[in-house]
């Protein structure tokens, strides 16, 4: 392998990409990303921000009268959730935040979710068989699969106490017949195939319209799921990404996030972050269109206020090095987009 060839290629391929998809494409025009080499394995990748002062606008009257909210929420400790909405409630504020993100990213971004494209329910795909069965007709279920079922409800597997439910669903959960489409799914969670590396190969245009839905299977379970090692797992056996702790019993060494039916907010390093509904305890959020047209997967997270911007790029520069001017003008354009009221002002005075 010739590794600079390598590395040059994907610098090309990411300008072309911001150039082409993030500019041209879906209208950004401001952009600031930056290469990092994985300290376990050496494997390029980038961190981005993207921040668009015409998109932003058109949420600012939707936000206004839930401002508020984000200076009581950054007070919470570490962890603190923002409570989750009820499937047909959206009464509070926090629960209209969250809604009110939900409904925005399909226009000024892309969907984002962390739903495997599989579908919900198991089923086969046409022409596919169904996962083999024992000699009384029973799949040969995982440990994960038998727990999330029973914190689902289904008939026929043991109940389990709050606390081991905690670490499957997070918040509202889904029937049992919906927990996701476990046929499809790759080990350890899932009853498929290993991952079938081909869809790698193809480029999107490549694939039919009957084989597309095949094709996101394959890219999901080949690159969207989340594989702890040592570049993530911290001493105390966490993984830093969020996918919960080290399990040494299954290759993916992580047992991955607890599905949410529905989207919430979480305070993280003093950050508001927004999760997308979520099946599969470790595919990676993000959008799934977005992800196969790159060819990787695209970890997408979503800043509902200035501090995350900040924090986040404050974050990839604690080097030696001064801020490049991109990232100046990044940073400089994040406080312009942002309506200038008397809390907004309070609170650059005082991270500047």
């Amino acid at each position: 392998m010739y590794p600079t060839i390598l590395n040059e290629f994907f610098v090309q391929r990411t300008k072309a990409w911001f150039r082409i998809v993030i500019q041209e494409g879906l209208g950004f025009k401001h952009y600031w990303y930056r290469f990092e080499f994985a300290k376990s394995r050496g494997a390029i990748h980038f961190h981005s921000l993207l921040l668009d002062s015409e998109k932003s606008s058109r949420l600012h009257g939707s936000l206004d009268a839930l401002r508020e909210l984000f200076a009581t929420v950054l007070q919470k400790p570490v962890g603190f959730h923002i409570p989750k909405p009820s499937v047909s409630s959206m009464d509070d504020p926090e629960q209209e935040l969250v809604h009110l993100l939900t409904e925005a990213l399909p226009e000024v971004f892309a969907p984002v979710s962390a739903l495997h494209p599989s579908g919900r329910t198991m089923q086969s795909l046409p022409g596919h068989p169904s996962p083999p069965t024992n000699a009384d007709g029973e799949y040969n279920l995982s440990t994960w699969a038998k727990n999330r079922l029973a914190a689902a409800g289904a008939p026929g597997f043991e109940p389990l106490n709050a606390q081991a439910i905690s670490k499957l669903v997070e918040g509202t959960d889904v029937p049992h017949t919906q927990i996701g489409n476990l046929f499809l799914w790759p080990p350890h969670e899932g009853l498929g195939p290993q991952p079938n590396k081909l869809s790698l190969r193809k480029w999107p245009f490549e694939v039919s319209a009957d084989d597309e839905l095949a094709d996101y299977i394959d890219f999901a379970n080949t690159a969207a799921l989340h594989g702890c090692s040592s570049y993530c797992l911290n001493k105390e056996g966490k993984c830093r990404m969020g996918f919960g702790d080290e399990n040494k019993a299954v290759a993916s060494r992580c047992d991955g996030k607890p599905a949410a039916a529905v989207p919430y907010l979480v305070v993280e390093h003093g950050v508001s972050k927004f999760n997308a509904p979520r099946d599969h305890p470790r595919i990676v959020q993000g959008c799934i269109e977005l992800s196969r047209a790159f060819g990787a997967n695209t970890d997408s997270q979503v800043f509902p206020c200035f501090f995350g911007v900040d924090i986040f790029l404050s974050s990839l520069t604690e080097l030696p090095s001064p801020p490049s001017h991109s990232h100046t003008a990044c940073r400089r354009n994040a406080r312009r987009s942002l309506k200038p009221t008397r809390t907004r002002r309070r609170r650059q005075r005082r991270f500047n």
